[in-house]
């Protein structure tokens, strides 16, 4: 659900953050930034951690998503 959330708000929020640094820069730093991520699951040590990684993972690929969806108009 905490994942779920943050997908959304990223999904949401690209658009405005892409028309300010551009499109590529930002798929870039998203992907980037959601790799980092999935390796900071490597120091989980408690609850809040867990819930901290959900959000973040949650808003970075939400941004990825939103400019990939495998079709081209």
């Amino acid at each position: 659900m905490i994942l779920n959330a943050s997908n959304f708000i990223g999904r949401v929020t690209s658009g405005y953050i892409a028309a300010v640094i551009g499109v590529p820069n930002l798929t870039i730093v998203a992907t980037a930034l959601s790799g980092l991520v999935i390796l900071g699951m490597i120091g989980l040590s408690s609850l809040a951690s867990v819930v901290v990684i959900g959000v973040l993972y949650g808003y970075f690929a939400g941004v990825c998503k939103y400019f990939y969806h495998g079709e081209r108009f």
